[in-house]
């Protein structure tokens, strides 16, 4: 499940924005219920622990890492719908059996630059854009400026890790570090 308004549209349009994530997930999630199906991996994004990173080491961010919902709840409404479509996630998990896997991906970029909806998408059209045409450029859209703690990902590795996830025998939870030549 990747279909998501990302924040641009979110801030254009808060309604609409968290009727398509939340409530299509959860349409989603009924859909595999009621037809059996065994697994749905839903993308999620690494914007919902942006808040509490500056309180985590420098070691892998564990997937069960503490979030303080108050003190360090996202900070806007892509990361909130992203948040609490994980939770509907689980919660259908525990009620209906279906295993749900949600992937909290980085600054995704990659794929068609012609029409970004993203912000690091809109980041790097912008530069390769200016780079096509050699103009100098002003980054004066504050958003442009990127601030993120995390690495960028190429859209072709979100799409393996998808496959990945969709396809591991059992799954579990990563509560610590991985050791080496562990998968």
């Amino acid at each position: 499940h990747t279909a998501a308004l990302l924040s641009n549209a979110l801030r254009a349009n808060p309604v609409n924005g968290l009727q398509v994530n939340i409530l299509g997930t959860v349409i989603l999630l009924e859909a595999c219920k009621k037809h059996d199906l065994r697994r749905i991996v839903m993308i999620s994004s690494t914007t919902v622990l942006y808040s509490g990173f500056s309180t985590l080491g420098p070691e892998p961010i564990r997937e069960d890492a503490a979030l303080h919902l108050i003190s360090q709840r996202p900070g806007s409404l892509y990361a909130i719908s992203k948040l609490a479509s994980e939770q509907i996630g689980l919660l259908y998990r525990d009620l209906h059996g279906l295993d749900t896997i949600s992937l909290r991906l980085g600054a995704v970029v990659g794929g068609d630059t012609s029409n970004p909806t993203s912000v690091p998408g809109r980041r790097f059209a912008t530069l390769i854009n200016a780079a096509g045409s050699g103009e100098e450029i002003t980054l004066d859209d504050p958003l442009l400026i990127w601030k993120g703690p995390e690495e960028f990902v190429d859209v072709r590795d979100c799409a393996r890790a998808a496959v990945a996830a969709l396809d591991a025998e059992k799954p579990r939870i990563q509560t610590g570090p991985r050791r080496p030549n562990e998968r």
